[in-house]
């Protein structure tokens, strides 16, 4: 007999006393409901990958990385005796024993030879410094004129570094494709910082802009624009692939100095075929900027030896002190390696050599580690005894 307007159940439209609907409760973030649990799930599972990441790093750090340091060492060293012989033979490793050979006699060549080879037995670092400046970066990474094009996946170290135009010692046999990979870059890092620097000098603004990280927009990209044209050789002839980086030059000129005339254009890309062909004066002398640089490096230590890290993936932050600190070595060189470079003139390059000095330095370290004591040692005693 009613219509709704009693105390009975309303006809849900909320005009009468009966039940209705609840409001709506506004979304989050301007999100719909389904929006919302979805991003939340997917916000909860990647949270619990990072999670697992954290703890998969603690495990590797704790837990398997000490087995790996206890055993590691031996491991190494047993595999090099099964290869080349055992540590105490003469006839092990000849390519290693030249190897010294060769920089022992750098280092006691010349006025006071005597005098300097006796600091150079009776200091054991400056051996150290010997094979690191000399052995490592003059003889290897810096020598011959071809290195490193082209060794193939799966090739012997013999062939590697037959095709790298070098002799890798027998203690660098693992480590034939990054002494490949490091020449590569700091052959193509002088090459295209000497093109950089004939960039400036016909746009004359002086070479200013290849000593600084700190570049405009538009000289930026074309920083960019040049590596890439430097980087890409597979463009089907060596005429492409100077035009290319030509015109990239020519780019770089234009946007330093807009009114370069024809004239500066013509004589800017008859340079770039120069240095790609390796008959350009400039190269020589930023090769020599660039073994100061590789030396330095090598020899450089961290005034922060903190490795820790200063806050887990998860965000949680560890308690290491108020400071701002870089958080691991490998930042904190690289950081003083870009510095180096950009010093030397090499800016446009600069993160790609702090990466390459990086590994040349982690290579000649584990090589420290694995044989100074058991195969360099006794061998620079043999020669400094000769």
């Amino acid at each position: 007999a009613g219509e709704g307007h009693g105390d009975g159940i309303g006809n849900g439209n909320g005009n009468g006393n009966g039940l209705s609907p609840p409001p709506t409760p506004p979304s989050p973030f301007g999100l719909s409901p389904a929006q919302f649990v979805a991003t939340s799930a997917a916000y909860l599972h990647r949270k619990a990958e990072i999670c697992s990441e954290d703890v998969a790093n603690f495990k590797l750090g704790n837990v398997l990385a000490p087995r790996i340091a206890a055993g590691g060492l031996e491991y190494e060293r047993s595999n090099f005796r099964r290869r080349f012989g055992d540590f105490d033979s003469d006839e092990t490793a000849p390519v290693t024993r030249e190897w010294i050979r060769r920089l022992a006699a750098a280092k006691t060549s010349g006025e006071n030879a005597a005098e300097r080879r006796e600091d150079l037995r009776a200091a054991e670092g400056q051996r150290a410094a010997a094979v690191r400046t000399v052995g490592w970066v003059a003889e290897l990474l810096f020598s011959g004129g071809g290195g490193g094009e082209s060794a193939e996946e799966g090739e012997t170290a013999a062939a590697a570094a037959a095709a790298a135009s070098i002799a890798v010692p027998e203690v660098l046999h693992l480590d034939v494709r990054n002494v490949r990979m490091i020449r590569n870059t700091a052959r193509t890092s002088v090459a295209g910082s000497a093109l950089a620097l004939h960039a400036c000098t016909i746009a004359g603004v002086g070479d200013g802009v290849l000593r600084t990280d700190s570049l405009p927009g538009d000289v930026r990209q074309c920083r960019d624009a040049l590596v890439h044209a430097m980087a890409n050789r597979a463009v089907g002839s060596q005429e492409q692939y100077e035009r290319n980086v030509s015109n990239a030059v020519i780019k770089l000129a234009r946007t330093l100095h807009p009114s370069l005339d024809a004239a500066k254009e013509e004589s800017l890309a008859s340079r770039t075929s120069a240095v790609l062909r390796g008959e350009d004066t400039v190269i020589k002398l930023l090769d020599s900027r660039m073994r100061e640089a590789f030396r330095t490096m090598m020899e450089w230590e961290p005034t922060d030896r903190e490795r820790v890290p200063l806050s887990m993936k998860t965000g949680r932050v560890l308690s290491l002190g108020t400071q701002d600190k870089t958080t691991t070595y490998a930042a904190i060189f690289k950081e003083a390696a870009k510095q180096a470079f950009e010093k030397k003139g090499f800016a446009f390059y600069a993160p790609e050599l702090a990466s390459a000095c990086l590994q040349a330095a982690r290579v000649i370290n584990l090589v420290f580690v694995l044989y100074g004591e058991v195969l360099l040692e006794p061998i620079f005693s043999q020669v400094l005894e000769g």
